[in-house]
């Protein structure tokens, strides 16, 4: 069977330094090292979608993906390394040329590299990038319809199928049913670290004043483990994480912000 031979030259330009795979306890925890990458480490970004879905479409089945730089970003569902799992699946199918047609005549060939080429080069990076959109396979599709003769006929009983093929198998994940552009995060349950620790973080008293609000890209806080009194309380809303910290202060003893804690 001839091999498929990538026609990209160039990088994409964004990617992290290495992906390592831990096991910490039960847990399979994908480690990205994003520190060098000119992404924003988040699911949102669809930069970081093309990444993670391609890096980890050869791994197993994992509990944790982190995303980690000053702040390290964890999605806590397995749905991730799933979603990666069904386009590697997937991308199989659009690296078999018995799917595109099954002439072996010279003009076929050439047609199948071009297909081949058109849908793993050119596309497959923007389905990894909206797996919730699959327009791009519609409008390779739509390109095709104006073919005549034995090349539409081909075309129809493979191709088109192909495409279909590779459609309903990205629908077929109950996940992408409910991606949206701007809820990655929410879907795969993200948490931000050290801002937001589930278990661990509680937000000040309700009778707690606001003193100020600070816009910033991350902020590195420590706290100790017993109560010391009156003190003032950083708490990020968790519905914004990473973009602003609020002060918080409690102005009598027993209003102040108490740290859990632990069982001895």
């Amino acid at each position: 069977m001839k091999r498929f031979f990538s026609k990209k030259k160039e990088g994409r330009g964004f990617g992290p330094l290495n992906v390592d795979i831990k096991h910490p306890g039960p847990l399979s925890v994908a480690e990205f090292d994003c520190h060098a990458c000119p992404a924003t480490s988040t699911l949102l970004d669809e930069r970081c979608r093309i990444c993670v879905f391609d890096r980890l479409d050869v791994e197993g089945d994992l509990d944790r993906v982190a995303l980690r730089r000053a702040y390290s970003r964890i999605y806590c569902s397995r749905d991730v390394s799933k979603l990666a799992k069904t386009f590697s699946s997937l991308k199989q199918l659009a690296l078999d040329r018995t799917l595109y047609s099954k002439s072996d005549t010279k003009e076929c060939k050439k047609c199948v590299d071009g297909r081949m080429h058109e849908l793993v080069d050119e596309t497959w990076d923007k389905l990894l990038a909206n797996p919730h959109d699959p327009k791009p396979l519609d409008d390779l599709a739509q390109k095709q319809r104006k073919l005549k003769g034995k090349c539409a006929e081909c075309t129809r009983e493979y191709y088109l199928k192909l495409l279909e093929l590779i459609k309903d198998g990205m629908k077929s994940v109950s996940t992408t049913l409910r991606l949206k552009p701007k809820n990655y995060d929410e879907v795969f349950v993200a948490r931000v670290k050290p801002f937001f620790v589930e278990g661990i973080w509680h937000p000040p008293p309700s009778q707690a004043r606001a003193l100020a609000k600070h816009f910033l890209f991350f902020f590195l806080f420590s706290r100790s483990a017993r109560d010391e009194g009156i003190r003032s309380v950083f708490f990020f809303p968790p519905s914004y994480p990473g973009m602003f910290v609020c002060l918080f202060v409690c102005g009598r003893p027993q209003l102040r912000s108490k740290s859990p804690r632990r069982d001895r």
